[in-house]
C-alpha cells in the first residue's frame, strides 16, 4: 500500500465505501442476523485488502463483482416486492409487508409491562390478508391524532385499533364523528385486556375521559398467557391492592445492549425480501408463516366473510369441571382486569361500556353477565354486525374477518345509541 500511487488509493477508499454500503444493504437481508452478514463482508474487505498491499488486486475485485452481484439480484427484487406487492400472496406476503413486530420496520417498541408498545411519531403502510393500510401513531404512542383531553377513551384488541382499516374508518373515530366527542384510540393488535388496564393507567389521568369503551375479545382470555408468565398473572389476580403492574416474558421485554440487536433494529435497512424470505422459509419447514389476532374463524369460500357455525355456537365454560387450567387462569385475569379498569373509570368520575366480538354466544353472555356483575353498561354491537353478516352484508373484512369499515360504522352507531341512553359521566 505504501507504493499506491494517488489516483489508485483514491480508488481504494471510494471503492471500499461503495463495497461496505452493497454491505450494508444486504445486512438487511435478516432481521435478526444482519450484523453477522455486515461483518463477514467487512472482513473478507479487509482480507482482499491485505492482498493488495502484496500487489494483488484480483481478489479486491472478485469480491465487488461479488457484492456488485449479490447487491443487484436482492435490489431488484426488493424493488419488484415494492412496486408489485400482489406478487406475493397469503401468509408469506404477511411476513413480507406486515408490521406486526419490533425488529426492523416494525410497529413496536419494547416495554416491561406492556409487552409492545407503538414506535412514537411513526407513519407507515401497513399490510395483512390482503389489506393494505396507513398505521398512524403519534408521540403519545398512539393511533390517530395526539388529544390534552378525552371525551371518550377506547381499548380492546386489533378491532377497536383498526386492523385492515384506515384511521377514519376505526370505530373511535366513526364514534367521534356520530357523537361529536373527542376520542382516543389505545388499542393494540393482540392485546389482552391487562394491557389495556396498564394503558387507562398510564393515560387515563393525562385524558381524564367522561367515558371508557371496552371491547372484550374471545382471545384475550387466552392471550394474556402469551403475554405474561403463570406467576405474574397470578400474582396480578390475586394482588389487593390494585397496583401491581405484571412483567411480560423475556422474549416481548427490552433486551439488554448488543451490537448484534442494535444494529438488527436501528441500522440495518427494513427490507421487504428479509420477511418474505423469513416466510418461505417457514412455509418449506412446513410452518405458518405468520398470525393475526384476527375475529376467529376462517375466511368463507366466496363472498363477505362470514363466521363459521363451529365458532358462533362454540361453548365457553372457563369456570366448568372440564375447563383446563389455562383457561381457568385466563378467565380470572380477564375479569381482574375488567375489574381494574372499572374501578379506575370510577375514580376518575367516568362511565363504562363494555361490548365483545358478537361470538361464540356462550361467550358475550358470559361478558354480559360480567357487566351486570360490574355495574357497568353492556352494549350488543357486536352481535348486532353479527346478524348483519349473517344478512349478507359485508361488516367483516374479506380474507380476514375483522370488522370493515361498514363494521365499524355499525359498532360505533350502537355505542353511540348506548351511550346516549346512560346518565352523564359524575365529574
Amino acid at each position: 500500500m505504501s507504493q499506491a500511487t494517488p489516483s489508485s488509493a483514491r480508488f481504494l477508499i471510494s471503492s471500499s465505501f461503495l463495497y461496505l454500503g452493497l454491505v450494508w444493504f444486504l445486512s438487511g437481508l435478516s432481521r435478526s442476523a444482519g450484523v453477522v452478514i455486515f461483518g463477514v463482508g467487512l472482513a473478507l474487505l479487509a482480507g482482499a485488502l491485505a492482498l493488495v498491499a502484496k500487489r494483488r488486486w484480483r481478489p479486491l475485485f472478485a469480491l465487488y463483482l461479488a457484492g456488485l452481484l449479490a447487491g443487484t439480484v436482492a435490489g431488484g427484487l426488493e424493488l419488484t416486492l415494492r412496486l408489485a406487492p400482489g406478487i406475493l400472496t397469503g401468509a408469506v406476503a404477511n411476513r413480507a409487508y406486515g408490521g406486526y413486530h419490533a425488529g426492523p420496520g416494525g410497529i413496536y417498541e419494547r416495554d416491561d409491562h406492556l409487552g409492545y408498545v407503538f414506535r412514537p411519531s411513526l407513519t407507515r403502510r401497513i399490510y395483512w390478508n390482503g389489506h393494505w393500510w396507513t398505521h398512524e401513531a403519534n408521540a403519545a404512542r398512539y393511533r390517530g391524532p395526539e388529544r390534552q383531553i378525552a371525551d371518550t377513551i377506547f381499548l380492546g384488541d386489533s378491532m377497536i385499533y383498526g386492523h385492515g382499516v384506515e384511521t377514519a374508518e376505526t370505530v373511535s373515530e366513526r364514534y367521534a364523528s356520530r357523537t361529536g366527542h373527542v376520542c382516543v384510540n389505545l388499542g393494540q393488535q393482540g392485546a389482552c385486556l391487562v394491557q389495556m388496564w396498564l394503558k387507562l393507567r398510564r393515560w387515563g389521568p393525562v385524558l381524564r375521559p367522561g367515558t371508557i369503551i371496552i371491547c372484550s375479545h374471545p382471545n384475550d382470555v387466552t392471550e394474556s398467557a402469551l403475554w405474561y408468565p403463570p406467576d405474574e398473572l397470578d400474582r396480578f389476580v390475586e394482588d389487593t391492592s390494585g397496583d401491581f403492574e405484571p412483567k411480560v416474558r423475556p422474549r416481548y421485554a427490552p433486551r439488554p445492549w448488543r451490537v448484534d440487536r442494535f444494529w438488527n433494529d436501528h441500522i440495518a435497512p427494513p427490507l421487504r425480501l428479509a420477511g418474505a424470505l423469513r416466510g418461505e422459509y417457514l412455509r418449506w419447514r412446513g410452518k405458518e408463516a405468520g398470525g393475526d389476532d384476527g375475529a376467529g374463524g376462517q375466511p368463507s369460500a366466496a363472498g363477505p366473510f362470514v363466521p363459521p357455525p363451529a365458532e358462533i355456537d362454540a361453548p365457553f365454560d372457563p369456570l366448568g369441571s372440564a375447563a383446563p387450567e389455562t383457561l381457568r387462569r385466563g378467565w380470572r385475569v380477564h375479569t381482574a382486569a375488567l375489574e381494574r379498569i372499572c374501578g379506575l373509570a370510577r375514580a376518575l368520575g367516568a362511565r363504562v361500556v363494555l361490548l365483545d366480538l358478537g361470538y361464540p354466544r356462550a361467550f358475550c353472555s358470559a361478558i354480559q353477565a360480567e357487566a351486570a356483575r360490574l355495574g357497568t353498561a353492556y352494549s350488543p354491537a357486536g352481535r348486532d354486525v353479527l346478524e348483519r353478516a349473517l344478512a349478507g352484508e359485508e361488516v367483516y373484512l374479506s380474507r380476514d374477518g375483522h370488522w370493515s369499515p361498514l363494521g365499524n360504522d355499525a359498532i360505533a352507531s350502537a355505542l353511540a345509541a348506548c351511550v346516549r341512553e346512560m346518565p352523564a359521566a359524575s365529574k
